[in-house]
C-alpha cells in the first residue's frame, strides 16, 4: 500500500483495508507491512469491525439535492479557508 501512513489507525488505511479481500490484508499484518495489532485473535476482530463498518447502510443524497448542498459545502469551506487567512475569488453560483 503506497501511502505515507504506515498504521492501521489511520482512516485513509481503513479505507483501503476495509475494501480489499480480507486474505489480503492479513498478509500485511503477517508481514508487519502495517502497524497495528501484533496477534491473530486482534486482526481477526480488526477486520471483522472494519466488515461490519463496510456493510452498514450508506447515506445517498437525493439528486435534486446535490447542487444546494454543494454549494453549502463550498461555503463553509470558503469560511473555514479564510479563518485560517486564505483569500481568493468567490466562486458561488448565481
Amino acid at each position: 500500500m503506497n501511502s505515507l501512513y504506515d498504521t492501521y489507525a489511520s482512516s485513509s488505511i481503513q479505507v483501503f483495508l476495509s475494501d480489499m479481500p480480507r486474505a489480503e490484508a492479513e498478509r500485511l499484518f503477517e508481514r508487519r507491512l502495517l502497524l497495528g495489532p501484533d496477534d491473530g485473535d486482534s486482526v481477526s476482530e480488526f477486520l471483522d469491525e472494519l466488515g461490519e463498518i463496510r456493510d452498514r447502510p450508506r447515506f445517498r443524497v437525493p439528486h435534486t439535492m446535490l447542487d444546494s448542498l454543494g454549494r453549502t459545502v463550498a461555503g463553509s469551506a470558503r469560511t473555514v479557508s479564510a479563518r485560517f487567512g486564505a483569500s481568493g475569488p468567490d466562486r458561488t453560483r448565481a
